[in-house]
């Protein structure tokens, strides 16, 4: 062999994959493995020096590894979770901690980094990874150094910088679906004064879902990103880096992969508690379904109360498939620019680093995802309303665009009309804004101390935020229930929470500072203060006033004002550690430590409450803080061709923000847990031609001490206990009849006609169920407890309740498998010519975990497993290279997560599902 390929046998500077050039091209090498730099305690580090759990990809292992966004991540990290949430957003999660909560001045528990820069809300199911140097995945609360305070960890992603060298690459995929990919870069350097650097990508693709009514298939992509990077060398020891970049998304991306419900004949609850099936919920359960029927509109109403509304049975059993009126839409545009400016002194380092983040994005979908029952309109309205009928033109029920001035159909904002009940959810944000800015000063003295001191400022704002619910069964009863000409109605007609303003003002100090006593022990302390205020303009809608001139007048703040709100937070974090280096005879290098962290992460503000909820549920809910207690041992050994990291932690986490749905909106409660584990990172290199890897992680968590209302089960498994569906609101609650007998109370309640309908079994509860109001019957219990009403039941025996709580003491967190498993192996052939041929396979397991805090079967998501795997020629020049690759080998239909609704919407569950079998082949060239 020649002594240039051997030269070119270089294993990759990342755990998991062969090195290569920066444009990612693999190439061969030694039988040893190389370090890779860090930036974890903002410095530049070896991986295996840093005493903190930390995996990282340099460009290579992210293209071996496939990694192509943040979904990605989770099969190449111990202890890492990635799901889609409802609301055009994500939840990444570290540890079993991430971002469960539902708010718009929520933070996240994993701080995603750019350039070293936070952001605030970063597009995670969106970002299409293209040109970066390094991934790095830091495990557990970094509350002192990275940015804003994160108690889960932090994801840092580092572009591709502008190098000296004029060189550049450019890359062509195609794959089944009709998958197209382009990407590239260009370097271009100007002498010694600098150089800048051009890159983009382009994707475009069909949808992995069939529609079956609209015969298109779904969830596909569109989009692009451009990026520009700037290098300036202003003197010997003066550097300005800056980079730009803007993406752009609008395609048929479906926010909700599919909708599952085991049907509640019912009514009461809409879906039953018991399991998923692949029903659709009962319409009658929702709040258009009872405010159109016979119950509350007479003659005027759409269905007969307990009429079947034939769509049962009718939700493909497919994952891949559906069945819904119209195709979803994804609208998506962000801009970020991050500069990085350093001097070096003798004896200091001095960094500044700025951003600037700017983005928008809105989903629409079907909210129900089906075909909609047809509907007629009732013989008597033209003569009920006459004046109202042009909004019915030849009998076809109009649908409102929902509108910022909340009108709709009452103001002549109409989407279309049809003869269906449609129903539809937009969710978005008109603009989200921040500034950003960080100072550090570290030292570079040549003795045992070294610190790091720095300043830290953002200013957030997020603006027009909205989400809307749209039906023809809402929009009808705005006009029907007024009886009022000249096309009055109630306005708005369609349910909008809308947060016009979410804002942010932070700012910190921290410091950190290490002292070697020996060669071999080393200590460090930190410390941050941190100042966090937010600010809150929000409001929710639906039925608020009525118009009666059936114009764009819109719901005014003297009818409903805005909640003008603003809460601060300030709080002291800190680290403690120490490190040993001793020299063992066994291995080539050791790392021990152990360390405490206190983290942090700021309360916020529920979103805006319903009527229902005022006085109920605070407006705010509680920072989250953590104790983390961590061991970790990382070792080379076999002299560079195996790497062993082992790391345990456990945490004492309180306050852990979790959101779920009630009365049309998100109520987030705080919980207290204690979570455990360990991981096990190797990475070997047994000759010329292998390179392996293997992570094992095992993750405990336990909620402590803690209860909660299931809305899937507002009885909590009681049988004395009367399960009401309002007919007001399409709420539940029960009649928690105390030391009284159950059916003694049911028969008052009956005597007084306060259960219309009687009392009927509910499948799968053990209590019984009944129509009526909650108001109705907490009042007829009321006249029971007087002498009017005969003493006949005794005072506050007898209690209406929102619903009786769970006690989850001793479940697990959501979306926290035990174990997972990941593996890996590359082997590469080397040809005569120096040309080679690189075989890749990666496996991933996890184990089963449950959707929600509740652990009922129901909410338990299977254990799954994903294969991928390629194979790449690369020429003896590295000059172009040739890849086929495939995803998801076992084409299996894996679920991430779950969304479940309440009562008002019939109790659905929206399930999120891993991307099918991907195959393709890509061609590259560099230059």
């Amino acid at each position: 062999m020649s002594n240039k390929a051997l030269k070119r046998r270089l294993f990759g500077a990342a755990p998991l994959a062969l090195a290569v050039a920066a444009f990612g091209m693999p190439t061969v090498g030694y039988a040893q493995l190389d370090e890779i730099i860090v930036t974890a305690q903002k410095r530049e580090e070896s991986l295996q020096s840093v005493p903190i759990a930390v995996t990282a990809f340099d460009a290579n292992a992210i293209e071996v590894r496939q990694i192509e966004s943040f979904t990605d991540l989770q099969f190449a990290t111990p202890n890492v979770s990635f799901s889609k949430t409802n609301f055009t957003a994500s939840n990444f999660q570290i540890r079993g901690i991430g971002s469960q909560v539902i708010a718009a001045t929520a933070d996240a528990g994993v701080g995603i980094h750019v350039n070293d820069i936070p952001i605030q809300f970063a597009f995670l199911f969106e970002t299409e990874y293209y040109d970066l140097a390094s991934l790095e995945i830091l495990r557990g609360p970094q509350g002192t150094l990275q940015g804003r305070n994160s108690t889960g960890g932090t994801v840092n992603m580092i572009t591709q910088k502008p190098t000296d060298e004029f060189e550049g690459n450019l890359e062509a995929e195609y794959g089944n679906f009709e998958s197209k990919k382009v990407k590239g870069a260009i370097n271009i350097p100007f002498g010694d004064a600098g150089a800048i650097r051009l890159a983009g990508v382009y994707v475009s693709r069909d949808g992995y879902t069939e529609n079956l009514f609209t015969g298109n298939n779904i969830d596909g992509r569109d989009q692009f990103s451009v990026r520009g990077s700037l290098r300036l060398n202003l003197s010997d020891r003066t550097t300005l880096d800056v980079m730009a970049t803007y993406f752009e998304e609008d395609s048929n991306r479906a926010r909700i992969v599919k909708q599952l419900c085991h049907r509640d004949p019912t009514a009461v609850l809409g879906c039953l508690p018991d399991r998923l099936g692949n029903d659709y919920t009962n319409s009658q359960s929702t709040l258009a379904g009872i405010l159109t029927s016979s119950l509350v509109l007479g003659p005027l109403a759409l269905t007969p109360f307990g009429q079947d509304d034939n769509l049962a049975n009718t939700n493909p059993s497919s994952l891949r498939q559906v069945r819904s009126d119209f195709d979803p839409t994804y609208a998506a545009d962000e801009t970020l620019v991050t500069a990085q400016l350093e001097h070096e002194f003798d004896r200091f380092t001095a960094t500044i680093v700025a951003g600037y983040h700017l983005n928008s994005n809105v989903g629409e979908t079907d909210y129900n995802w089906n075909v909609a029952e047809t509907l007629t309109l009732p013989a008597g309205f033209a003569a009920a309303l006459p004046f109202s009928a042009s909004l019915f033109p030849g009998g076809l029920f109009p649908i409102s665009e929902s509108t910022g001035n909340l009108t709709g159909i009452v103001g002549g904002n109409i989407r279309q009309v049809s003869n269906l009940a449609l129903t539809y959810d937009r969710s978005g944000v008109d603009e989200r804004e921040q500034w950003s800015v960080e100072t550090r000063l570290a030292s570079n003295f040549d003795g045992p101390f070294s610190f790091l001191v720095g300043g830290f400022y953002l200013d957030y704002e997020s603006r027009g935020g909205f989400y809307d619910v749209v039906a023809t069964a809402l929009d009808y009863f705005a006009i029907a229930a007024i009886g009022a000409p000249g096309g009055a109605g109630l306005i708005s007609p369609f349910f909008r929470s809308n947060t016009e303003l979410a804002g942010l003002e932070t700012w910190a100090v921290f410091g950190d500072a290490s002292f070697e006593f020996t060669d071999t022990l080393k200590v460090t302390g930190g410390i941050r203060y941190t100042d966090d205020e937010k600010q809150v303009q929000d409001r929710t809608t639906l039925y608020d006033t009525f118009n009666l001139l059936g114009d764009n007048t819109p719901v005014s703040e003297a009818v409903l004002p805005f909640r003008r709100d603003t809460a601060s937070w300030q709080e002291l974090t800190y680290r403690a550690l120490v490190e040993w280096s001793p020299e063992l005879e066994f291995t080539d290098s050791t790392l021990m430590y152990a360390s405490y962290s206190r983290g942090y992460k700021g309360g916020g503000f529920n979103p805006p409450l319903t009527a229902g909820l005022v006085g109920v549920v605070g407006p705010t809910f509680e920072p989250e803080f953590i104790d983390s207690y961590e061991i970790g041992i990382k070792n080379t050994l076999l002299e560079n061709r195996l790497q062993a990291n082992l790391t345990a932690f456990y945490y004492n986490y309180e306050g852990l923000q979790v959101g779920k749905i009630v009365d049309r909106t998100a109520v987030n409660e705080n919980v207290d847990a204690k979570v455990w584990g360990i991981e096990a990172e190797f990475l070997a290199a047994p000759n010329e031609n292998w390179l392996l890897n293997l992570n094992l992680s095992y993750l405990n968590t336990e909620i402590q001490d803690f209860q909660s209302v299931d809305g899937r089960d507002p009885t909590d498994g009681r049988a004395d206990a009367l399960l009401i569906k309002d007919l007001s609101n399409a709420s539940n609650c029960i009649v928690d009849p105390g030391a009284v007998p159950l059916a003694t109370v049911i028969g008052l309640l009956t005597g007084a006609g306060a259960l219309p309908f009687g009392t009927f079994p509910v499948p799968g509860l053990a209590a019984p169920g009944a129509f009526t109001t909650c108001a109705g019957a907490q009042a007829a219990i009321d006249f029971f407890e007087t002498p009017a009403g005969g003493s006949l039941l005794p005072i506050d025996a007898v209690n209406v309740t929102g619903c009786h709580d769970a006690d989850l003491t001793g479940n697990e967190l959501p979306n926290s498998p035990e174990f997972s498993i990941a593996a890996g192996a590359t082997y590469t052939h080397y040809f005569d010519n120096e040309a080679t041929m690189a075989f890749r396979a990666d496996y991933y397991w996890q184990d089963d975990m449950f959707a929600r805090n509740f652990n009922k079967p129901i909410d338990l998501i299977e254990s799954w497993q994903q294969v991928n795997a390629s194979v790449q020629y690369t020429s003896s020049e590295g000059d172009y290279y040739i890849r086929a690759f495939v995803q998801n080998l076992l084409d299996n239909d894996d679920i991430t997560g779950h969304y479940f609704t309440d009562p008002s919407s019939g109790n659905f569950t929206n399930v999120f599902v891993l991307e099918p079998r991907r195959w393709g082949l890509a061609v590259g060239v560099n230059f």
